[in-house]
């Protein structure tokens, strides 16, 4: 509980920062930059400076880049880097050797700048955005997944791209998340796919797509079968139909038929952003077929991430509906909020959260002595 508080007491403040930065801006105050640096720096803070305890993946990633920079490295090490990682893994070792701090010092460094840099482009709430990141615990996994979370913060940057139809932008930032986690080539299609309006029609096709992926889940499983990822099927954390997952699609069919129903009926500057329905969507499409195959639930997170574009849209929609009357708006604020924390601690406590990935207890890495690793503050 003291490491969950302890989290908290970062986020609160982290989000307070990015708010008032934004606040500030808008009034033409130069004050912002300083605002915006201190929410970075506190998140930063917390990824780049912990200990190797804090994440499952720690070892693994610090014993594959002992290996690259010793120049030891297997095949599996350098097709698991990705050729950026790799060369990065390279010259970080040239400078500093083969401890992996400096390593996960700059993968924290670029996952906060390009989720930073996506939300303030594209949110028309960034600190909502930043406040749904950490309460879907997203934030959290860059302690565990950080090679993909930085994928995925690319991707959610790549909106920037697509939203102004600059295929070869895109294209690019979709590559470079693919050659660092080849999970992202999913997303190239998806530029094709937003030249489709958001209407009825393609709201059905979500919904009916979702029910035939359903009911085809053998005859998926047999083609699976016949090729080589009939691996990950056998796989004993090839779940199906875990309680996590069904929660997760219910969660996400609910939030998916919300997004359609808001976007359909608003009007002004918002409306350029129905498109994001696509990503609503597809979210649930693979989500769907996580529930039987859930090796690709890690998949629906490239999707998922951008629901902190679609909810602050929403939140500013309705606040800006309340304004008149404060009472409601007070009202409409709290339960939103209260809502999100919920499911943030629910979450954060779950099988799925700090236990299973390792950040339930955080320390900071420990300089002293000369190990890096030791373990100085523990909360």
């Amino acid at each position: 509980m003291s490491t969950f508080i302890f989290y908290l007491i970062f986020d609160v403040i982290a989000i307070y920062g990015l708010y008032a930065g934004c606040t500030y801006k808008r009034i033409g105050n130069k004050k912002y930059i300083l605002f915006l640096l201190l929410s970075f720096f506190l998140l930063f803070v917390l990824v780049a400076f912990r200990s190797n305890q804090v994440g499952t993946d720690y070892g693994f990633v610090g014993d594959a880049y002992s290996r690259v920079v010793n120049g030891t490295q297997t095949d599996s090490d350098v097709s698991w880097f990705g050729i950026p990682l790799f060369f990065l893994c390279r010259i970080v070792g040239f400078f500093f050797g083969d401890d992996v701090f400096a390593f996960y010092f700059i993968i924290a460094f670029f996952s906060l700048f390009f989720l930073y840099k996506a939300i303030l482009k594209n949110s028309s709430n960034p600190a909502i955005s930043l406040f749904l990141m950490i309460s879907f615990c997203l934030y959290y996994q860059m302690f565990n997944q950080s090679r993909q979370m930085l994928a995925i913060t690319l991707i959610l940057y790549s909106y920037t791209y697509l939203k102004e139809k600059k295929f070869w932008n895109y294209f690019l930032i979709v590559v470079l998340a693919t050659m660092i986690h080849n999970s992202a080539i999913v997303m190239l299609p998806v530029y094709f796919l937003f030249h489709f309006k958001v209407d009825k029609k393609i709201f059905w096709f979500y919904v009916i797509s979702a029910i035939l992926l359903f009911l085809s889940f053998d005859f998926i499983e047999w083609l699976i079968g016949l090729t080589s990822y009939k691996r990950y099927i056998d796989t004993v954390y090839n779940v199906a139909f875990s309680p996590t997952t069904i929660l997760n699609t219910i969660l996400r069919t609910v939030l998916f038929l919300f997004s359609y129903f808001f976007y359909k009926q608003v009007k002004g500057e918002m409306v350029e952003n129905k498109r994001l329905v696509h990503y609503a969507g597809l979210c649930l499409l693979v989500q769907v077929a996580s529930m039987r195959f859930y090796f690709l639930a890690r998949l629906t997170t490239y999707f998922f991430i951008f629901y902190l574009f679609i909810l602050a849209d929403i939140y500013q929609y309705i606040k800006n509906q309340l304004k008149e009357n404060k009472r409601k708006c007070l009202s409409f604020c709290i339960l939103f909020f209260t809502f999100f924390f919920l499911y943030h601690t629910v979450y954060y406590f779950s099988s799925s959260g700090a236990t299973g990935c390792g950040y339930q207890e955080y320390t900071f890495i420990s300089f002293k002595g000369g190990d890096l690793f030791e373990n100085s503050i523990r909360y």
